[in-house]
């Protein structure tokens, strides 16, 4: 199965977390679209190539809010031929994150989280988009791929050195315990 990545240093991903601890997405709303389609759906002889591009042109904080603006773009060729142009996608995403009432995110906090998270916290609309709205041009299109964050290699580390992912107590809380209930 393809997927699409993101990569970001170790760095970058200790302001993401620490943005994602203090924030909670809060609303996704569909700012604007641009679908198309070919006239004729081109034959397909040696598979599908989706290429994607993404940014995010804005990033604001306003009160306890946070918002990024995620423009996703998704092309689709047939045998890899610009001239077999199935599909072309383009949606933006407004996402709003209501931030905790002490948290004030640094200009570094919100620069990782645009990289990767906000782009991936708008994957799965974006999928559904292009999955509805190629069904609707009459085009049988597979599954859109997923798309991956992972860290980047350390610095001077082989292309082919296992990345490893941080400890368990970044990931995840600790189980809590609860007492039981005492018997009246």
């Amino acid at each position: 199965m393809s997927v699409f990545t993101i990569r970001q240093a170790h760095e970058e991903l200790e302001s993401v977390w620490k943005f994602q601890k203090h924030a909670q997405l809060s609303g996704v709303r569909m700012k604007g679209f641009c679908a198309s389609s070919a006239e004729k759906e081109p034959e397909v002889t040696d598979g599908l190539q989706l290429d994607l591009k993404h940014s995010v042109p804005r990033v604001e904080v306003e009160g306890n809010s946070a918002y990024f603006d995620v423009k996703l773009q998704i092309e689709a060729l047939a045998d890899k031929d610009p001239a077999k142009m199935l599909f072309h996608v383009d949606c933006c995403f407004e996402l709003t994150y209501t931030l905790a009432p002490d948290y004030l995110p640094t200009e570094g906090d919100l620069e990782a989280f645009q990289k990767g998270n906000a782009v991936f916290h708008s994957w799965p609309y974006m999928r559904e988009f292009v999955q509805n709205a190629t069904q609707r041009m009459g085009l049988s299109v597979p599954p859109i791929p997923l798309l991956r964050l992972e860290p980047l290699p350390p610095a001077g580390a082989g292309e082919n050195t296992p990345v490893q992912a941080p400890p368990a107590a970044a990931r995840r809380r600790a189980p809590r315990r609860v007492k039981p209930a005492e018997k009246s």
